[in-house]
């Protein structure tokens, strides 16, 4: 891992042709931001789970499926619970990138 200025680490992952890939400290969740992205016209979300196994990647896709379908059909969806979900099956701390959790 890099450890940066704040103190965070930033895990180093070496690829099949050799070419090293720095990650972000937490992994970035646009979770608890759906309703505002696709207010905005946000027509698709990338999922990287190159690194996760095939459980956690299902894992992750169920929990932003659930909150598409539901905001699709106007109703409430449960965002700690998605969000506990995701933290389980990876390991690892999430963040929301430019976003405020505390503000969704």
């Amino acid at each position: 891992a890099l450890r940066d200025p704040g103190g965070q680490d930033h895990r180093i992952e070496c690829d099949r042709r050799c070419r090293n890939h720095l990650f972000m400290a937490t992994d970035v969740c646009a979770l608890p931001n759906l309703p505002r992205l696709l207010e905005s016209g946000v027509a698709g979300i990338r999922i990287e789970g190159q690194l996760d196994g095939a459980d956690a990647v299902a894992v992750v896709v169920d929990a932003y499926r659930q909150a598409l379908d539901a905001l699709k059909q106007g109703k409430p969806y449960d965002v700690d619970a998605g969000l506990t979900a995701i933290r389980e099956a990876t390991g690892r701390t999430l963040s929301d990138g430019p976003f405020a959790f505390a503000e969704a």
